[in-house]
């Protein structure tokens, strides 16, 4: 019986361990290119997406204010002054492999466009978007509670380049 306890506690320490290393990957890839001043860097934490959770809303605004007081974090490193799809195939190898699990990919003429997920507890912790095209590269990280419907909902209301392609999820 102790032997079964303490290779459970290795488990889920090892799991663990796999989720940190994934996030960590993600973080140093977005590190790599914060500070280069080809490339647009937002970052809204946890604590920002609760706060704008508090404000004030009207009928329509409840939900979207539920869908945000689910996030944990949203980055985005966008630039149109690199080769975008050489940093698309770069951070596709570098953050896919077997931690994320494709779930759409768009082509269409030079543009590549994937998305990519994690799971836990049966919900979506994470949507990973790439976009990559001639001299146009975005990459956008969702942490938190996910639900890709309304997601795409939010995405209409936030007016950030890029965004606007989590329109396609509704079609998933």
């Amino acid at each position: 019986m102790k032997k079964l306890i303490i290779c459970s506690l290795l488990g889920i320490l090892l799991l663990g361990n796999k989720v940190q290393a994934q996030h960590d990957a993600i973080n140093a890839y977005f590190n790599t290119y914060a500070d280069d001043e080809r490339f647009s860097n937002i970052y809204i934490s946890k604590k920002m997406f609760k706060m704008f959770a508090k404000l004030p809303k009207d009928g329509d605004e409840e939900e979207l204010m539920h869908i945000i007081g689910q996030l944990d974090g949203l980055r985005i490193l966008s630039s149109s002054e690199v080769d975008g799809m050489s940093m698309y195939n770069e951070a596709f190898k570098k953050l896919s492999g077997n931690k994320f699990e494709e779930l759409m990919t768009i082509r269409d003429g030079g543009q590549q466009l994937k998305f990519l997920i994690t799971e836990g507890d049966g919900k979506v912790k994470e949507l990973l978007m790439l976009s990559g095209e001639l001299n146009n590269f975005f990459i956008l990280s969702l942490v938190g509670d996910i639900d890709l419907k309304q997601i795409s909902k939010l995405s209409a209301t936030m007016d950030i380049k890029g965004m606007d392609n989590l329109k396609n999820l509704e079609k998933e």
